[in-house]
């Protein structure tokens, strides 16, 4: 089977600044779309903000490569972490690092009548680190059990927590400190309205995590 055949009746999906398309999965039952903007790039003026609406496009965005990550420090070439978490090489960092992506099983695009469950993944990594794509979890096997699943980035350090005296004075900037938790307030009302072109259930959405990510799923279950 080619990589057309395996795109044969899988519709462009209408999100937040305009159409996307997906790529098949390892296996023949998943579309992906990696790299699907959640918010405009928090960068220039918008640097420190919280999450502002997405910038549109024109024509099909083609969904075919993971988002760059947060910048951060990496961890060692070997160890744990190494080990279990991250592959070799490192991801592209840039600020410019505010999208998700989404597993979508194939028959679910071609067919929404019956919407299915949605898992949402919040990475983990000490709110200093970390990426939506890491090696441990495996959209693919959620699709397996007819569940959409979506990783996403959100900013860590600094970029995700800095507060000073001159950014809590300015209007725009005062929430600084809480960037990372307002990206992931985002990322899920996006889902949200979003899901249902994917053939998702927007009352039937899972949050969870790991390690930082499981703290911020608690910290939004309050």
């Amino acid at each position: 089977m080619t990589f057309n055949d395996q795109l044969d009746n899988i519709p462009n999906i209408e999100v937040e600044g305009g159409l996307i398309s997906g790529v098949p999965g390892e296996k023949s039952h998943t579309i992906i779309f990696k790299g699907v903007p959640y918010a405009a790039p928090p960068i220039g003026k918008l640097r420190w903000c919280p999450p502002h609406p997405v910038v549109p496009w024109e024509g099909v965005r083609k969904c075919d490569t993971f988002g760059k990550i947060c910048p951060q420090p990496f961890q060692p070439e070997v160890g744990f972490y190494r080990k279990e978490f991250y592959d070799m090489p490192d991801p592209e960092a840039s600020e410019d690092c505010l999208y998700l992506n989404v597993w979508v099983p194939k028959q679910q695009l071609i067919d929404k009548s019956s919407p299915i469950p949605v898992s949402i993944y919040i990475h983990g990594g000490a709110f200093d680190h970390g990426w939506s794509h890491e090696k441990e979890f495996d959209g693919e096997a959620f699709n397996e059990h007819n569940t959409i699943y979506i990783s996403i980035n959100y900013r860590v350090n600094l970029f995700g927590f800095l507060t000073h005296p001159l950014l809590i004075q300015n209007e725009e900037t005062k929430l600084s400190c809480n960037n990372a938790v307002l990206d992931v307030l985002k990322a899920i009302r996006w889902v949200k309205q979003y899901i249902p072109n994917f053939g998702g259930d927007p009352n039937r959405i899972t949050l969870f995590g790991q390690s930082a990510g499981s703290m911020l799923t608690s910290a939004l279950s309050i």
